[in-house]
Formats: C-alpha cells, structure tokens, sequence
C-alpha cells in the first residue's frame, strides 16, 4: 500500500468509526468525506473539505423506524427521509468551496447509490474511494460505467476491515 492509498485508509476508518455514533439512519451507518488533493499529481491528501454521515435533514427529527425495513438496496428510496453520507458531505464542501470541487476526491465507506453517483459526478471529484459494496452486480456495473464515462476514479478500498 502507497502513502496516498494508507492516507485515504486512515480517513476511512476515522469515516467507519465516527459514522457509528453520527448517522441517525437506522439501516446503515455510512460516512463520507470531501479531501482535497495535490493538483500537481503527486498523490498526496490536502486539506479535509467536509464530512458527511447519512441522517434526516437538518430541522427534521430522526426516523423511529425504518420506512425501508423488508426491502432490497436501491427499493423503494421515496420511503427514506435520510439524506445519504454523500450528498451531505457534497452540499458541505459547496458551502466553504463555493466551486465545483475539482482537485478533490470523495471517500466513502460504502458504494455510493445511483442517485449519489449523479450528485458526485455533477460535483467534479476526480475519484471515489470506497469500502463496502452495496448493489449486485449489474447495479454496481452500470454506476461504474457512469463513474467511467465521466473519467472519475472509482476504487475500492480492500485494505480498511
């Protein structure tokens, strides 16, 4: 492992860690963040922009239960009231970049979704670095093709347990 990927390993698990106690979605527990990187290529980590935690928009109380309990990823998204790890750290970074955030990667510990992976393209990250999966296959297949045809990196991290 390189110093850039053992970089993004330990905000991963800083994500993983913090995301237990900060998310309020009763489903799944998932951080993100927004990190600059070095625009001259060298493979080193800046400054950290935000972080996100998948949880009820702000002014909004937390679910008692979970609209989407019984169902598969990806079913039935209107049933959820949390806004996902992502969109939360993206929303973030605009507030203190105010650009489209170009020189900079997401890390996030699980698979974004389809409706993420439009929000992170959209924001113009360079790479998307992730733990977990979450979609079957030909779901995970056509986001990476998304990811692909908009030359953004989308990797996943093995290593982070």
């Amino acid at each position: 492992m390189n110093s850039f990927q053992s970089e993004i390993s330990k905000v991963m698990e800083y994500l993983k860690n913090s995301s237990r106690r900060r998310s309020n979605c009763l489903k799944r527990k998932v951080g993100a963040a927004v990190v600059e990187i070095d625009p001259n290529g060298l493979g080193i980590l800046g400054k950290l922009i935000s972080i996100g935690f998948n949880s009820s928009p702000v002014g909004l109380q937390p679910c008692k239960t979970c609209g989407r309990a019984g169902f598969n990823a990806g079913q039935n998204p209107y049933l959820c009231r949390v806004v996902h790890a992502e969109a939360k750290a993206i929303m973030d970074a605009y507030k203190s970049k105010k650009s489209r955030l170009v020189d900079c990667i997401l890390i996030t510990t699980l698979f974004p979704c389809a409706y993420c992976s439009d929000i992170i393209i959209d924001s113009g990250v360079e790479g998307v670095y992730y733990g977990e999966d979450y979609y079957g296959t030909k779901e995970k297949e056509t986001i990476i093709d998304k990811f692909g045809e908009a030359n953004i990196i989308i990797r996943k991290l093995d290593s982070v347990g």
